[in-house]
């Protein structure tokens, strides 16, 4: 089954790996005025079928995988996000042919900024997090226990899910990204050391 594209997947994606919109248009050949209007939720129907195909296509080739289903007959989507794709089995071996990303924390905050479409500025007004501890957290530089649980609530709240599988006690999680909570969907259960899709340990 093909995940459904949208805006918030695209922006997710975007986020994960890091990149700017620029960046995207340079590495991709997209125009920037198309960019942004597959990234924009009141616009991204009326990209052209191409343009998504190729940022499609450049995504899941740095390893990132679109998550999502829709109804067809209702129109309904259930659980859009993104993620970076799972190995073939933990820990990954040298055989694996695809791209394989591991995370440090596991919590993939400007992902999950960019799926709510949110500015820094908002999301540090509500929280009470300083924008330098913002953007601290965003890029996994600093060890604010207390930060990083407020952070994470605050998405939580709004109906994000965090992803991932790692091991707590070397802090190594792959399969990282964010998405919309599917409600009435089970949360999977978790082992001391080890993280499940939407049950993540913050630490040991």
């Amino acid at each position: 089954m093909t995940a459904h594209l949208t805006a918030d997947a695209l922006r997710v994606a975007r986020h994960l790996l890091g990149l700017s919109q620029r960046d995207v248009e340079q590495r991709t050949g997209v125009a920037r005025k198309s960019l942004v209007s597959a990234e924009a939720t009141e616009t991204a129907a009326m990209s052209r079928p191409s343009t998504l195909l190729r940022l499609r296509s450049f995504y899941e080739d740095q390893g990132i995988e679109f998550l999502g289903t829709i109804d067809v007959t209702t129109g309904v989507v259930r659980g859009l996000g993104a993620r970076w794709r799972m190995p073939n089995q933990l820990p990954p071996v040298g055989t694996d042919q695809t791209p394989v990303h591991s995370h440090s924390t596991g919590l993939a905050f400007s992902a999950a900024r960019a799926l709510l479409d949110v500015k820094q500025s908002e999301v540090c007004r509500v929280t009470s997090i300083s924008e330098h501890k913002l953007r601290a957290l965003e890029t996994g530089t600093t060890n604010d226990e207390t930060a990083r649980r407020r952070l994470r609530t605050f998405y939580e709240e709004r109906g994000i899910e965090f992803l991932g599988w790692g091991d707590v006690s070397r802090g190594v999680f792959y399969g990282v990204g964010v998405r919309w909570r599917v409600v009435g969907e089970a949360t999977r259960g978790s082992e001391p050391g080890i993280s499940y899709e939407g049950n993540q340990n913050d630490g040991p």
